[in-house]
């Protein structure tokens, strides 16, 4: 705003300037006066105009490792308070200014309407003349001329007088002089403004003056008449409306020299053309340039975008683009959300480069930063840190996305933490739920891996799968407008492109499909024919969709022929991959059939995704089998009794392993077990410790009543009851299906209980509960605490491993409300001595592996004692599973 009222100003001023040092004295007043005019538009028009350069740029696929910690929104941080109050002072002065001006103008034109209506009026052609009874200078508004009515009816006004304020009358000057006021109320601050008015009105005079002459009068005595009309003793205390033209103007000695002087129509010329390098010169320092940037992509996405910008973006995605830029440009403090964002963003990459040059470009607004989350690095807390978190009127925390009670930290320690963000909350940010001034978001490893490593990746599978379920309803439908599915295709092709060649082999990602044809067919079937994977989408009527195109299964074949034309079949089953994709209750029949075709037509590999599985459906690709059967061989070609497969290897073979099917596992090499150990003692089972207690019930407490009761007492009694439903059915799911962990149970009785106590506390305070210390009533509050559980001799069950733990526990649920349990508890910080760690881990219940094959305690002692590089690896506790045997 600031920067164009500057530019404004500068167009003006040099304008303006140029006017008075160059055209004021020359006799073409008619020309000067919309001269004057145009140089108000001029101004506000060209710090407007945007100049577009176009620059080509070849992106390739690339990683970028900035990061910026993203959460469901992404906000521009509020200013400091100053910042805040100043453009509401600013504005405030200005309205004021506004208003003043306005009823100024107003007031000035209800008194000449008043004048006009109000005295007698004499016509003379389409002149009126109104008489008025105060001594007043002539003076014209629009056809009316005002007289003093004594002067003119003794027939003391000159002739010349009438033919002056005629030609006001007859050339609409109150037209100039109404815009101008207009222009003044809206920049009443402006000085320039009041400069551009007194010359428009001077040059009104130069007009007239020039009319009157042009009438014969005689120079020397119109001169003279001029001077005295403007003499005070003439008209003393005489005061000319604001609105109004008047002979007695001022700048007499001004209009005497032009009366005198004559410009030749040379110096005319010269003069007019310079205005031409001073447009120039405004154009050039005051308007803007936009560099518009045509980017080149990779051969994979290329087609597709270059399609898109021939056809541009909708008029409903322009509109939508429209309003999101304008509302950006409403406040000072703007709070923008990634997933708009990103939709503004993909929208921008549609349009044509004329409708890029018809809008404003985002990012010269706001940008936000290319992220590549999963390149992330982990942040790991301090001792320090980690203990702060646990001052609940400070911070509020979440674990792995969930939000947690600060006692939940208790359960963990520095070494679960692998990442965590913190991030400030203003004070008109914070809610009811979230007082803190700290939100701080904690990541184990299963966390930080789902959140931040693969988050791009199971975003495009997430889109990818989203999108071909629009495709299919698109066709079912047999709508017009593919929009939608074309937003979704650019933020696909927006994340395929960052896509590293190792990962998309590693999770054997794609490229989007193409966007079903609208009514028009502008894209054409088959058009890219040279190494295009296959996708077939089949919905549960047993529809066919070959790469978005609607295809019959006679037709299936030949249709696949126009596809990767330049390769033969050979070449095919090395290098094109199929994917089915089907829906709930797709005819298994017909998944079958276009299983054969594939089969015959030539793919490397054929993967089925959705409900109905496929006889022929491949787990692991080829390559990763070829690459589990080389590790598999040359670590099953060692002895077993001295073999040694590194961590790196070993989770390598885990991984292929874990996605083979029941007859890929059966065809390839064995997985290759550890060296065997000697058989050692069965050691006696474990008995439950008294600290592995299941969370019991919370206290008693009274049920508040509607009518007695106060809103805060009923809100909190109606957030206690629902989390306590909630803790009791985890719990019922927990000892009779087995469903659910320790720890979460803990969790869910940690926040029971806090929403416990808030209510009784409140309770209490109306009299609705009464302390009871011998029930672990506080002292200090008066907040009832848990109750320990009473041991009451009824035998527990015996931990023996974790696969078969909560099989055991449903054997004898009775035994469970209240009482003892054997849920082994979380790992114990890792120890130096890796012997002593797994023993530790076994008395907790642990459970040993390396790849399928699980491990005896003893024998699993005795691989890590052997092992000189051995890793131990509870992000699956109970389960623990070993490395570098």
């Amino acid at each position: 705003m600031w920067i164009y009222l500057l530019k404004f100003s500068a167009c003006l001023a040099l304008l303006l300037l140029f006017y008075k040092l160059v055209l004021e004295k020359v006799h073409i007043h008619h020309f000067k006066r919309y001269y004057l005019l145009s140089a108000f538009i001029i101004s506000l028009s060209i710090p407007l105009i945007t100049f577009t350069q176009y620059v080509t740029v070849t992106i390739e696929p690339t990683l970028l490792p900035t990061y910026i910690d993203q959460s469901s929104s992404n906000s521009i941080e509020n200013k400091n308070n100053t910042t805040q109050i100043l453009p509401i002072i600013l504005w405030g002065i200005y309205a004021l200014g506004v208003f003043i001006f306005a009823l100024k103008f107003l007031g000035n034109l209800k008194s000449l309407i008043k004048n006009i209506k109000s005295n007698p009026k004499l016509k003379s052609g389409r002149i009126h003349h109104v008489l008025l009874q105060e001594l007043i200078a002539p003076h014209t508004f629009f056809s009316y001329i005002f007289f003093n009515k004594k002067n003119y009816e003794a027939h003391k006004i000159p002739q010349e007088v009438f033919w002056h304020e005629e030609t006001h009358a007859r050339q609409k000057h109150s037209l100039d002089i109404l815009l101008l006021e207009l222009i003044q109320i809206v920049f009443w601050y402006h000085p320039l403004v009041y400069w551009a008015k007194h010359l428009a009105k001077l040059n009104h005079e130069f007009l007239a003056d020039q009319a009157v002459l042009k009438r014969g009068a005689s120079v020397p005595n119109y001169q003279k008449m001029v001077l005295a009309f403007s003499s005070s003793d003439s008209y003393p205390n005489a005061v000319t409306p604001p609105l109004a033209n008047a002979i007695h103007y001022s700048s007499i000695k001004k209009r005497i020299v032009i009366m005198k002087t004559q410009t030749s129509k040379k110096a005319i010329w010269l003069r007019s053309l310079l205005l031409l390098p001073l447009i120039a010169l405004l154009l050039y320092g005051f308007s803007s340039t936009k560099i518009l940037k045509k980017v080149v992509t990779p051969e994979t996405i290329k087609s597709s975008i270059q399609k898109d910008s021939l056809i541009g973006a909708s008029e409903n995605m322009m509109q939508e683009y429209r309003n999101y830029i304008d509302n950006l440009g409403k406040s000072d403090n703007i709070i923008i959300k990634q997933t708009e964002y990103n939709r503004i963003e993909a929208i921008y990459e549609l349009m044509t480069d004329k409708q890029q040059a018809s809008v404003t470009d985002y990012r010269d607004i706001v940008k936000l930063p290319n992220l590549n989350i999963s390149k992330t690095k982990s942040n790991k807390p301090s001792e320090t840190e980690f203990d702060s978190w646990k001052d609940n009127k400070k911070f509020a925390i979440w674990i792995d996305g969930k939000h947690v009670p600060n006692t939940t930290l208790g359960h963990y320690s520095t070494a679960d933490i692998i990442h965590f963000t913190s991030s400030f909350v203003y004070n008109n940010a914070r809610s009811e739920k979230f007082p803190q001034p700290y939100q701080n978001r904690l990541y184990t490893k299963n966390g930080f891996k789902e959140a931040y490593t693969q988050y791009d990746i199971n975003k495009y599978i997430e889109l990818s799968n989203q999108y071909e379920k629009e495709i299919m309803l698109f066709n079912k439908k047999e709508q017009q407008d593919n929009s939608e599915l074309r937003i979704l295709r650019i933020k696909l092709d927006q994340l395929y492109r960052n896509f590293s060649k190792d990962e998309l082999e590693k999770y054997d990602l794609l490229p989007p499909l193409p966007v079903p044809d609208e009514i028009n067919n502008k894209i054409k079937f088959g058009q890219n024919t040279s190494n295009q994977d296959i996708r077939i989408l089949i919905n549960n009527k047993g529809q066919l969709l070959l790469n978005s195109h609607k295809v019959k299964i006679e037709d299936l074949k030949s249709h696949l022929q126009k596809y990767n034309q330049g390769l033969t079949k050979e070449q095919r089953e090395q290098s094109v991959r199929a994917v089915i994709s089907v829906e709930k209750e797709t005819p298994n029949n017909i998944i079958k059939q276009v299983d054969a075709i594939l089969m015959d037509y030539g793919v490397v590999t054929i993967d089925i995704k959705g409900p109905t599985p496929s006889p022929n459906q491949v787990g692991a690709t080829k390559s990763k089998l070829q690459e589990y059967n080389t590790l598999a061989k040359k670590y099953n070609a060692q002895p077993q009794e001295s073999r040694v497969i590194p961590l790196k290897d070993l989770k390598t073979l885990e991984n292929i392993y874990g996605s083979m099917t029941d007859d890929q596992k059966e065809q390839a090499e064995p997985f290759p077990e550890c060296p065997t150990v000697p058989q050692t003692p069965k050691t006696p089972e474990r008995t439950i410790k008294p600290n592995q207690t299941i969370p019991p019930p919370p206290p008693p407490y009274a049920v508040p009543n509607k009518e007695k009761h106060s809103k805060v007492l009923l809100e909190a009694f109606e957030k206690f009851d629902k989390k306590a439903n909630t803790y009791g059915k985890a719990t019922e799911a927990f000892t009779k299906k087995g469903e659910g962990t320790l720890v979460n149970l803990q969790t869910l009785y940690e926040e029971t209980m806090v929403l416990y106590n808030s209510y009784v506390e409140l309770a209490i305070k109306e009299d609705l509960m009464k302390p009871t210390p011998s029930s672990g009533t506080s002292k200090r509050d008066g907040a009832v605490e848990p109750p320990k559980a009473k041991d009451d001799n009824i035998p527990s069950p015996t931990l023996k491993s974790s696969a078969n733990q909560k099989q055991e526990l449903t054997k004898e649920p009775s035994i469970y409300h209240g009482n003892l349990y054997n849920l082994p508890q979380l790992p114990p910080q890792p120890h130096p001595n890796p012997v002593q760690y797994i023993k530790e881990l076994a008395e907790k219940g642990a459970t040993f592996y390396i790849g399928p094959h699980q491990y005896k305690t003893a024998e699993a002692i005795e691989l890590v004692r052997k092992s000189k590089n051995a890793s131990i690896d509870v992000s699956d506790y109970p389960v623990v599973k070993l490395g570098g045997c």
